[in-house]
């Protein structure tokens, strides 16, 4: 994908709406598609997921849950 101004290598924006969070956020691709990366707890990173996938189920506008990603790890292995 061609870089264009205003837009990092790969064609992700190079800022996007901003809201209110406590948490980090970032974006990557993942196929085809530029998915958010979302850093919190384990915990309320699969209430979150459940949540989505029940609003999904029930044709609520949301985002589309992609996985729950758990024991990441420092280079020097700290998590």
């Amino acid at each position: 994908m061609a870089h264009r101004p205003g837009r990092l290598a790969g064609g992700i924006p190079r800022s996007a709406p901003r809201g209110i969070s406590r948490h980090i956020v970032r974006f990557a691709h993942l196929g085809g598609s530029v998915i958010a990366i979302k850093e919190t707890s384990e915990h309320v990173a699969r209430h979150e997921y459940h949540m989505l996938r029940k609003l999904a189920r029930l044709d609520v506008p949301c985002v589309e849950p992609v996985a729950v990603i758990t024991g990441r790890t420092t280079p020097e292995g700290r998590r």
